[in-house]
């Protein structure tokens, strides 16, 4: 009788464990689950199609995609238009499985979907079945006030039908594509480099091996431009914490970061002998920099940037932070004495705004020899021929003043990098002498892509900068 009466219990508990499996079923046995959470994280921009990910079900996970908490989690990578804004906002409507993997507009991946059951670990969850899918379609519906209804019709890979339901306002994010431990941070201050009335500063961050500019070894190099607001002497520019946020349209508001000016570079080890490191370059659509001051010239640096190919990055620095005043090394003139010299290599830069600028150094290649210093360098600003705008006409240039017949005027000094000018780098990190042109002429001539170049100039102090090249330039388009 008493054996009976056990297994009378012993039943019991069973049928009301498995009445809550029935509740709330695992991906693997199928049934309907009602999902706790959901997140939608824009992964990238393909051209004719956006890629998404779908996270749903009653696990958690962070920002990463990593599953924190314990519970059942559904994956769909699906595939949409291009929404107006690039991929932002996602396009509600039907979505069928896709068995090609086509990335075909209204489907998802049949290879990049799945259902999975994570269990408590030891630290952390960890997955006890995962199952991909034989068919399916997930329908988004939209409501009022951002709401998102969300249904999964899915029939797993054995067979077995698995209905997922939720209705709320999701997370439309980007996926962290990159979390990157800074090793060092800099800021240059241009005062009010663009006559906004607010002070420019340009932030360099990364973990690449540099001396200034010049990258020495691999490793990460992130640039970036943002405003803050004026000091009256540009003696007292200081470090301005508080949060930058991502300007598209390049206003150089307050506290704002130019969207045009911020790009990642990643430097890979030389992989074809040729003495150069390979080089990625990745720009932006959106972000925030936050600056918090921690002790005098130590700073919290946390930066979040949203790719226009998708997915996010992050830079994050603490420690001293040094601050280069770039404006006070620029103006004035800081030659001592006249300059004349010979230009062993010559490149040119045409921008979309209708002028163009030459760069001439001494020296060999800098890009195959040497680098970028201790050399005797100057910027021309010209023009361009609106007959032939690709084109560098030749004729005789003027610095202010009028115009001779086939030529076009030099723009004049303006105290800024702006301005056409000679100048010399002694190393890395400082912009050592400035010569502003005030007055004088470039002549230019070409025969078969050979270029004869003559300056002769005169700076705002009154030293003669005479210069001469002969040979090809490299083009370079903005």
């Amino acid at each position: 009788m008493k054996r009976s009466f056990l297994f009378f219990i012993l039943a019991l508990v069973l049928a009301a464990i498995g009445c809550d499996n029935d509740n709330d079923p695992a991906p693997d046995r199928g049934g309907e689950l009602a999902a706790t959470a959901c997140t939608l994280d824009f992964l990238e921009n393909m051209g004719t199609v956006c890629n998404y990910e779908l996270s749903i079900g009653t696990a958690r996970w962070d920002g990463g995609g990593k599953v924190t908490a314990p519970g059942q989690v559904v994956r769909l990578s699906l595939y949409a238009g291009v929404s107006e804004d690039g991929g932002t906002s996602f396009p509600a409507g039907s979505y069928t499985l896709d068995p090609q993997n086509s990335c075909q507009a209204g489907t998802f991946s049949a290879v990049e979907s799945y259902a999975a059951l994570y269990e408590r670990g030891a630290e952390q969850p960890v997955p006890v079945s995962r199952n991909a899918f034989k068919s399916g379609r997930a329908v988004f519906t939209e409501g009022e006030g951002g709401v998102l209804s969300v249904a999964l019709d899915l029939v797993l890979d054995d067979g077995r039908p698995l209905r997922v339901t939720w209705s709320g306002v999701p997370e439309i994010g980007q996926r962290l594509t990159a979390d990157v431990v800074a090793t060092f941070c800099e800021f240059r201050y241009w005062r009010d480099y663009y006559a906004s009335g607010n002070d420019n500063f340009t932030v360099y961050i990364g973990t690449a091996d540099h001396e200034g500019l010049v990258v020495l070894g691999p490793g990460e190099f992130l640039m970036l431009s943002i405003q803050a607001p004026a000091v009256a002497d540009y003696n007292e520019a200081k470090i301005v914490p508080g949060t930058y946020r991502f300007d598209r349209t390049d206003s150089y508001g307050d506290m704002t970061i130019a969207g045009s000016e911020c790009v990642r570079i990643l430097y890979l080890p030389d992989a074809d002998g040729d003495g150069r490191m390979e080089e990625t370059h990745e720009y932006f659509r959106d972000g925030t920099l936050v600056v918090a001051e921690t002790a005098p010239g130590t700073y919290d640096i946390e930066l979040l940037l949203d790719s226009n190919a998708g997915g996010r990055v992050r830079y994050a620095y603490s420690g001293q932070v040094p601050l280069f005043n770039n404006y006070a090394n620029l103006c004035p003139d800081t030659i001592e004495q006249d300059r004349e010299f010979v230009c062993g290599f010559g490149e040119a830069s045409f921008f979309a705004n209708g002028a163009y600028c030459l760069d001439l150094m001494s020296g060999q290649d800098p890009y195959q020899f040497g680098g970028w210093f201790n050399r005797d360098r100057m910027r021309i600003y010209l023009e361009l021929d609106e007959a032939d705008p690709e084109r560098i006409a030749p004729g005789v240039y003027t610095v202010g003043g009028e115009v001779i017949p086939g030529g076009f005027e030099i723009t004049e000094n303006t105290c800024d990098i702006s301005g056409s000018h000679y100048f010399y780098l002694d190393e890395a990190t400082f912009e050592a002498v400035y010569g502003f042109f005030q007055t004088g002429t470039v002549e230019i001539s070409c025969e078969e892509d050979i270029y004869s170049i003559r300056v002769d100039a005169v700076d705002t102090n009154g030293h003669s900068i005479r210069a001469s090249y002969e040979g090809t330039l490299t083009i370079h388009w903005d």
